[in-house]
């Protein structure tokens, strides 16, 4: 990153910092910009009522080359403050996003173009758009192409996304500028193996009577990591969860359609349109249109999908009538059984037990992700 030049520097060098990337790993208490730390500069800016404010007042705190250079100084404060486990870290963050919104574009690091469309033939597509098979410096990726351009929601999300790094998330990897312009292509890893509803299909019912338990600890163990940092992922269901490429077959929560921070009063369509799947939604999203989802609605999905996973069908499967009456009418996906067409299809008890808990009407009576995961790594 190239070194802002900051204005009033003295006060932070008085401290025996050589440099900017030094003050960033600083302490935050300390006088640093203006003879002002960098705790009184994020709690001023963040309390700041309009965007035109906030730029105004950034600009006069601290001087940049570029937005786009101030944008990737936030963003290593972010980064640092995160790797130190430092609480101030989310609200970093919530000033980031709020200067992306206002600045309409990204950190200089969520953009790489050296990545190469190995086909501009959609190898699948959806609500949300196109997916590509790609090529960044040699190594099979995926390009997720969303309908809409460059929005404030696309960027949020994506910034959401860039600061999530767990084994049950699938990996970010940039933004493609060129290739697919005016729309951005998102680059991830490459899920060879396909989604988890794939999976549940097409592969053999040994392999599944080993691997479903795995996966339904991995889903949540996702959906925790994203629950601690304060993120509700919105869109969970077994279409947008996706088995790793190679011999760990492992599962990776993606599409954060929905996602936003939990706290956050600011509501987000999502990357790919907010077109979440009314067959993993809960009730009281039904009920009222246009409410931000939370936490609980995301155990109800994780519910669902486990009904997936081990039905190899979607929820409601065979309900011809309107789903989203049915559900508000209090009907729940059938769990799945074995017969002598569906062999191995049955869900263990322990787990009825819990994805039934995870169904309640009551968002209230739902366990936590906490309380989830405890429960299914007593049994796996």
């Amino acid at each position: 990153m190239a070194d802002p030049s900051l204005q009033l520097w003295h006060s932070s060098r008085s401290r025996g910092y050589k440099n900017m990337n030094e003050a960033l790993e600083g302490d935050d208490t300390l006088p640093v910009v203006a003879h002002e730390s960098w705790d009184s500069l994020r709690k001023r800016l963040l309390l700041l009522d309009d965007n035109e404010s906030l730029m105004t007042e950034l600009r006069r705190a601290v001087h940049f080359a570029s937005m786009s250079e101030a944008l990737q100084f936030f963003q290593n404060k972010v980064d640092i403050t995160s790797r130190n486990q430092d609480p101030r870290s989310s609200e970093w963050l919530r000033l980031l996003l709020r200067c992306v919104r206002s600045a309409q574009d990204l950190p200089q690091d969520c953009y790489d173009d050296d990545v190469l469309a190995k086909s501009f033939r959609p190898e699948a597509g959806g609500g949300f758009g196109d997916v590509y098979k790609g090529s960044l410096r040699g190594e099979i990726v995926a390009l997720k192409v969303p309908e809409v351009e460059q929005t404030a929601a696309l960027r949020r999300e994506v910034l959401l996304w860039r600061q999530l790094s767990h084994p049950n998330i699938q990996q970010f990897r940039g933004v493609c500028r060129n290739l697919f312009a005016p729309r951005l292509g998102i680059i991830s890893d490459w899920a060879q193996h396909g989604t988890l509803i794939d999976a549940a299909v097409t592969m053999p019912i040994a392999f599944l009577n080993e691997y479903r338990p795995r996966w339904v600890n991995d889903i949540v163990a996702g959906l925790q990591y994203l629950h601690d940092r304060g993120i509700v992922h919105g869109d969970l269901s077994a279409e947008n969860v996706l088995i790793d490429e190679g011999h760990t077959y492992s599962a990776r929560l993606s599409d954060f359609g929905l996602s936003r921070l939990a706290s956050s009063h600011t509501r987000t369509h999502g990357i790919f349109g907010g077109k979440t799947s009314v067959y993993y939604t809960s009730p009281e999203l039904l009920k009222r249109l246009g409410r931000s989802p939370d936490f609980a609605c995301d155990v109800y999905s994780f519910a669902c999908t486990c009904i997936a996973l081990y039905s190899g069908k979607r929820p409601f499967h065979g309900i011809v009538t309107q789903i989203d009456s049915v559900i508000l009418q209090g009907l729940r996906p059938a769990m799945p059984v074995d017969s002598a067409t569906d062999n191995g299809r049955q869900m263990p008890h322990w787990l009825s037990a819990l994805v039934e808990n995870c169904l309640r009407q009551a968002p209230d009576e739902r366990p936590t992700c906490q309380t989830i995961i405890r429960v299914v790594r007593s049994h796996i």
